[in-house]
């Protein structure tokens, strides 16, 4: 099962560039592939453990949230994590992820 929150985590609605990244989303890739990249970076995310351990450079994405100034990482349970990155960070962010093949939506 998949989850998600609408929007960009600053409005309630979705831009045309917030519909182009979700059709990526859901006609590139197969569950499977899903699970363990994530689809874009958002002020909030739910990262599984799967997700975190996604090389990144010489890093794994975990490796990368903890070094990132503007991001923080929470355990929710052995297996989800919350990562949330400050407004106005996430293009920052998403911009020094682009490339590594973790980001769907790109």
């Amino acid at each position: 099962m998949e989850t998600y929150l609408g929007g960009n985590g600053a409005t309630d609605e979705f831009t045309p560039e917030d519909h182009r990244r979700t059709d990526c989303w859901y006609e590139a890739f197969e569950p499977d592939d899903r699970r363990r990249r994530i689809r874009d970076v958002f002020s909030y995310n739910l990262v599984n453990a799967e997700q975190l351990a996604f090389p990144v450079g010489s890093a794994t994405l975990r490796e990368f949230i903890l070094a990132d100034p503007s991001s923080s990482l929470a355990p929710l349970s052995a297996t989800l994590s919350s990562w949330q990155v400050e407004a106005g960070a996430e293009n920052r962010v998403r911009d020094l992820l682009l490339g590594t093949g973790l980001i769907v939506a790109s």
